[in-house]
C-alpha cells in the first residue's frame, strides 16, 4: 500500500472516530435529566426533641418544584417548600407534639416524583434530644462526569497528533 492511500486510510479513520465522539458526546449533554431518581434529604439533627424543630434539606429535584415533607410515608403531614433554580431545597419544619422514638422523614416532589427519606430519634421533651449539627439522610452523593466522553476526545487527540507527527516525519524525509 503506497503512503498516499495509508495516509488517507488513517484520516478516514480519525475523522470517523471524531464523529463517533462527537455524536456520542452530543448524546450524554441532549439526555433528559431524570429528577426522578431521588434526593437525599439531610436533616440538622438525628436526635431532635419532641414537638421540636428540624432543618431538612437537599438537591436533586426539578427547579421551582413543590416538595412536600411528612413523617413515616405522610402519617404526618410537615409542611412544603420550593426548590431553587438549581433544584434544590432549605427548610425547617415541625415535628408534631407527643410522636417519639424511631421515625423517617419523607421528601417527595410533586412534579417530578423525586423522592427521599432520613431516619430520625424523637426524644422526649427533657431527655437531652437536638444535639445539632448532625447530618444523616443516607446515601452518597450524585457526583461525577462523563468519563467516556472525556476519554473518546483524548483519544482522538491522541490519534490526530500521532497523525501530524507521521506526516512532519514524511514530509522531512521528501525534502
Amino acid at each position: 500500500m503506497s503512503s498516499t492511500k495509508r495516509l488517507i486510510a488513517v484520516a478516514v479513520a480519525l475523522v470517523g472516530m471524531l464523529l463517533a465522539a462527537l455524536s456520542f458526546g452530543a448524546s450524554a449533554l441532549a439526555a433528559p435529566t431524570d429528577y426522578g431518581s431521588g434526593t437525599s434529604p439531610i436533616v440538622t439533627t438525628q436526635t431532635p426533641p419532641e414537638g421540636g424543630q428540624v432543618g431538612v434539606s437537599g438537591q436533586g429535584c426539578a427547579p421551582g418544584e413543590t416538595i412536600d415533607i411528612s413523617l413515616d410515608n405522610g402519617a404526618f403531614d410537615l409542611g412544603s417548600t420550593t426548590t431553587d433554580s438549581t433544584g434544590a431545597y432549605n427548610t425547617t419544619v415541625t415535628l408534631p407534639a407527643g410522636v417519639t422514638g424511631v421515625h423517617t422523614i419523607n421528601v417527595i416532589g410533586e412534579s417530578s416524583g423525586c423522592s427521599g427519606a432520613a431516619a430520625i430519634n424523637i426524644g422526649a421533651v427533657g431527655s437531652g434530644g437536638g444535639s445539632g449539627g448532625e447530618s444523616g439522610g443516607g446515601g452518597l452523593a450524585s457526583t461525577g462526569v462523563a468519563v467516556a466522553g472525556i476519554g473518546a476526545v483524548g483519544l482522538v487527540l491522541l490519534v490526530g497528533g500521532g497523525l501530524m507527527l507521521m506526516a512532519g516525519r514524511r514530509r522531512k524525509a521528501t525534502i
